[in-house]
């Protein structure tokens, strides 16, 4: 991006705040035209839903914050856009987001053509962890790119050892792209932003919140050609990530581990029940997929 705020930047960046806190903004925007139309409803208050006030100043601030670190807004419109990825939403609950904000010098298209989501504990253990490295490692040997949540644990682990092997990792954000969380991942957002992406459906400054982590959970299954569950107990964000996966015929991975672990419920649950195909290695995974 420039310092340069074109009128069009403006509009995808005004529409986009709209939209993305307003439950109804994606099925208004499956009834609407182009981003200039759409944005020019909203200013004459013509939008079908409540508008916050000062909107258009809070857009421009988006705008140059976006350009202090060095990001992207992306919409529709754009041929970065991952249309094979995020159509899935629109088809089962026009959920798919108007706007993405990215910052990294990967492309977000390309990135989730062989993309992998890696979910699990965020309270890992030492075995998690471990394999968690070693799966992501031949992965990424062999081509795959991995996504995963900006989160302590399995997340984590999944995102340093794709950075360990050269990769690109993408990691998927519940906040706005500039929002440091968790705080003590700061540092390691900021690596994954030099070579791989940082991707979020929020305007900057926007804080976490547990509706946002249900959102982020259809996104990190949606972008992806599979899901993997190395840890979790039932019911917590990996079984949301893996119900999505499941609904929009996204393959499921898991890794057995100890059955005196209640980590490992989760995974054996979903191979149990046959949602989910049992795994050990990224060579699997390579495998069932190709």
């Amino acid at each position: 991006m420039t310092g340069t705020i074109t009128s069009d930047l403006l509009d995808r960046a005004l529409v986009a705040r709209a939209l993305a806190h307003n439950a109804r903004g994606p099925r208004l925007l499956c009834q609407s035209g182009p981003t200039g139309e759409i944005a020019d409803r909203i200013r004459r208050g013509h939008a079908g839903f409540a508008i916050p006030s000062g909107l258009e100043e809070h857009a421009r601030r988006d705008v140059g914050r976006l350009d202090e670190l060095g990001a992207r807004l992306i919409t529709r419109d754009d041929a970065e856009w991952p249309w094979p990825r995020l159509a899935r939403l629109d088809r089962a609950t026009q959920s798919a987001p108007f706007a993405l904000y990215l910052r990294g010098p990967a492309r977000l298209d390309t990135l989730t053509e062989r993309a992998i989501t890696v979910t699990g504990s965020r309270a890992a253990t030492g075995y998690g962890r471990t394999v968690t490295a070693r799966i992501v490692t031949e992965l990424t040997a062999l081509g795959w790119n991995v996504l995963a949540a900006s989160a302590y644990g399995v997340a984590a682990s999944a995102h340093r050892a794709a950075l360990a092997a050269h990769g690109s990792p993408v990691a998927v954000l519940a906040a706005g792209i500039d929002v440091a969380h968790p705080p003590g991942h700061a540092g390691l957002r900021d690596t994954i932003a030099a070579s791989g992406l940082l991707v979020s459906e929020y305007p900057p400054g926007t804080s976490v919140t547990r509706a946002r982590r249900r959102a982020q959970a259809r996104l990190l299954a949606a972008l992806s050609r599979a899901v993997l569950i190395v840890e979790s107990i039932p019911g917590g964000e990996p079984a949301t990530i893996a119900a999505h996966a499941v609904r929009h015929r996204v393959p499921v991975f898991a890794v057995p581990g100890p059955v005196t672990s209640a980590t490992t419920a989760l995974p054996h649950e979903l191979i149990a029940t046959g949602r989910a195909r049992l795994i050990t290695s990224g060579h699997d995974i390579h495998h069932l997929l190709s």
